[in-house]
C-alpha cells in the first residue's frame, strides 16, 4: 500500500485531485480517509450541524480533552483497515498527521494550494458545508485563521509535490498526470 496524505486549505481542490489520481492510477484501487468524516459522523449523532465552526470547535475540543493526535489516532485506524493499493488521506491539519503519514513505509505527500480569493468563490457554489455558500469573504478570511488551518503551509513546505491550482481545470489534470508520471508510475 502506497499512502498519500494530502493538505491544502479549504476549496484548494483537493476532492478534485483525488477523482483525477483514481483515474491516473487505473487498475490499481484507490481509498480515501477524510479525517473530517470522524467528526461528521460525531457532530451527527449529538444532532448538531456540521458547519465549519462546529467542525473546527470539535477538532479542537478531542485535542484539548484527550490529547493531541486524537483526530489522527482515529484516521489511523480507518487508514490500516483500508486493502486499497492507494490509501489517500485526505485533510491532513496536524504535525500528528504529517508523522502519521511518514511513519508507513510508503509514502507521500501532496500540498494543493490556490489563492484566498479563488478559494472562497469556490466555497460558494461547492455546498460541502452548511452555510459555506453564504460566507462573506471577510468570513473566508476569518475562518483562515483557525486552529485548524495553522500548520498547513508548513507541512505543505515539505511535501513531496506542490500544486498551485489556480489555473483551468484541464491545467490542474495535467498537474495531477505528472504526480502520477512521477511517483505512482515508478
Amino acid at each position: 500500500m502506497i499512502l498519500i496524505g494530502l493538505l491544502g486549505e479549504k476549496r484548494s481542490g483537493k476532492g478534485t485531485f483525488i477523482n483525477f489520481l483514481a483515474e491516473f492510477a487505473k487498475p490499481k484501487h484507490v481509498g480515501r480517509i477524510r479525517s473530517v468524516d470522524v467528526l461528521y459522523e460525531t457532530l451527527k449523532i449529538w444532532g448538531i450541524d456540521a458547519t465549519r465552526k462546529n467542525l473546527i470547535k470539535l477538532t479542537v475540543a478531542m485535542d484539548g480533552a484527550y490529547g493531541k493526535g486524537t483526530l489522527t489516532e482515529a484516521v489511523r485506524q480507518r487508514i490500516v483497515k483500508d486493502n486499497s493499493d492507494i490509501v489517500i488521506f485526505d485533510g491532513v491539519r496536524w504535525p500528528t498527521d504529517e508523522k502519521l503519514i511518514r511513519s508507513f513505509g510508503k509514502n507521500l505527500i501532496v500540498y494543493v494550494t490556490a489563492n484566498p480569493e479563488t478559494r472562497w468563490k469556490r466555497g460558494l457554489t461547492a455546498g460541502e458545508k452548511v452555510g459555506e455558500d453564504k460566507a462573506t469573504f471577510e468570513e473566508f478570511l476569518k475562518e483562515e485563521k483557525a486552529k485548524t488551518e495553522e500548520f498547513i503551509p508548513d507541512i505543505g513546505s515539505r511535501a513531496d509535490f506542490k500544486i498551485v491550482n489556480e489555473g483551468t481545470l484541464e491545467n490542474y489534470k495535467k498537474e495531477a498526470q505528472k504526480f502520477c508520471e512521477n511517483f505512482l508510475n515508478n
